[in-house]
């Protein structure tokens, strides 16, 4: 008698029925599983950076620059189109209805009819003639504006070539460069400042500012020539030696690309300056003269009306702290932003 019995450790038999569904149920799994198995992921690639894409993410994260970004770019957008200006012949007109040069019949004391509810007919008052402040303050910071940037471009030049020359040249070329800077350094730049004011102040602001430019590139040369005194003794510039490169070659191409932030930094902390030097030479009457006017020289008119009429002093003040504080904001950023060793920006 056969015993169709299986034991429990001998295989056991399955019906027909049985083994179909459970290779449906096999087939199934297979057909919805992934198909991972033998395929090799492949590698991420991560995308690198310029140093020209760094320095600008890192300026673009670093909210006291962009906040002062914002800040001067509103107060130019203001100043230029509130009253317009001169290009040569060529005339723009502002949206502003009065003009810095006309006088009127001074209302309510002159004072200022700024509210919540609008600018009024002269949100910043009037001055002792009846002009409109506004109108004059705007003017004041066109002027005070195209001084500073004048000054800032001519003196970052100036420096960087004394500095490139210095650094890269040395010895005799050195020696000459450096010591006439340091007799640029021991004169008193107001002292002559105020001197050149009375001189050049008749050709022109343009004039004016490039002559301030002139007196304001020691500093920048400085540190220039450190730059230079270091990237000179560089692998890459022996590099660009032995394949005969010229030094005119070397300067410009491959060891100024290297300075390029501080030179930056320096000019947004010139303009800085000059707006404040401006703002000294027009306190003390020289710079820029009648009938054009400046923020400075919109504080040394009135001075004498400090107590009866304060809204003189406010805003021509208000603009100049701004101007400054936006610039100097900026220039921070540069900083950050530039330096190699940065890893975090301010926050």
């Amino acid at each position: 008698m056969t015993d169709n019995k299986i034991s429990a450790d001998g295989p056991k038999e399955s019906s027909p029925e049985l083994t179909a569904m459970t290779l449906e149920s096999q087939r199934t799994v297979t057909a919805d599983a992934p198909a991972t198995r033998g395929v090799v992921a492949e590698p991420k690639i991560t995308e690198a950076k310029s140093q020209s894409k760094l320095v600008r993410e890192r300026f673009l994260r670093h909210k006291g620059a962009m906040g002062g970004m914002i800040g001067l770019l509103f107060i130019v957008l203001l100043a230029f189109s509130s009253i317009g200006f001169n290009i040569g012949p060529l005339h723009i007109p502002g949206w502003w209805q009065h003009t810095f040069y006309e006088v009127q019949e001074t209302s309510d004391g002159g004072k200022p009819t700024l509210s919540w509810t609008g600018l009024g007919d002269h949100p910043f008052g009037q001055d002792a003639l009846g002009r409109d402040y506004f109108a004059m303050t705007m003017r004041g910071a066109q002027i005070s504006l195209i001084i500073a940037f004048i000054v800032g471009i001519v003196g970052t030049v100036i420096g960087t070539v004394v500095g490139a020359l210095a650094g890269y040249y040395r010895g005799r070329v050195e020696a000459v460069l450096m010591r006439f800077t340091d007799v640029i350094i021991t004169i008193p730049l107001l002292v002559v400042a105020a001197v050149l004011a009375t001189i050049v102040a008749d050709f022109g602001i343009v004039v004016f500012a490039a002559f301030l430019g002139m007196l304001t590139w020691t500093g920048l040369a400085r540190i220039v020539r450190g730059e230079f005194l270091s990237l000179r003794e560089k692998e890459f510039v022996e590099a660009a030696k032995s394949v005969g490169a010229s030094s005119a070659r070397i300067i410009f191409k491959h060891i100024l690309p290297n300075t390029v932030g501080v030179i930056i930094v320096s000019a947004t902390l010139a303009i800085s300056g000059a707006i404040l030097l401006e703002t000294a030479l027009g306190f003390l009457g020289l710079g820029v003269q009648e009938p054009d006017t400046s923020l400075g020289k919109l504080i040394n008119d009135n001075r004498s009306a400090m107590t009866v009429r304060p809204w003189v002093f406010l805003w021509p003040g208000v603009f100049i702290v701004a101007i400054a504080l936006a610039v100097n904001f900026i220039g921070d950023g540069l900083r950050d932003a530039f330096d190699p060793r940065q890893t975090r920006n301010k926050q």
